[in-house]
């Protein structure tokens, strides 16, 4: 269990994993995310360091991934939006037709 703070005041609890299942001797890591409007918190476990029970860990702060995602939404919404203009649809006239 990871507690992260900031100021000592605290942030958020993540809890990352080191897993081997039965079917894959291989073991998985599992990051535990904190995800924020305008931060991710990601933390992953790494190898164990040595015997004592010290494990490499890596923790990445990603700002703003949440607006990418967010700006992909807006730009399908308007392109819906102007696909469902009126004006679109409205054949014109053949020359020569009353």
């Amino acid at each position: 269990m990871v507690t992260v703070s900031h100021d000592g005041k605290e942030i958020a609890t993540l809890k990352p994993a080191k897993r081997v299942y039965r079917v894959q001797t291989m073991p998985m890591t599992e990051a535990a995310i904190d995800a924020n409007l305008f931060r991710d918190l990601f933390v992953a476990i790494g190898e164990p360091l040595d015997d004592k029970g010290a494990w490499s860990m890596r923790i990445y702060y990603k700002s703003f991934i949440r607006w990418i995602w967010l700006g992909a939404i807006f730009m399908a919404m308007g392109g819906l939006w102007a696909a469902c203009d009126r004006r679109y649809r409205i054949t014109p006239k053949k020359a020569g037709s009353h």
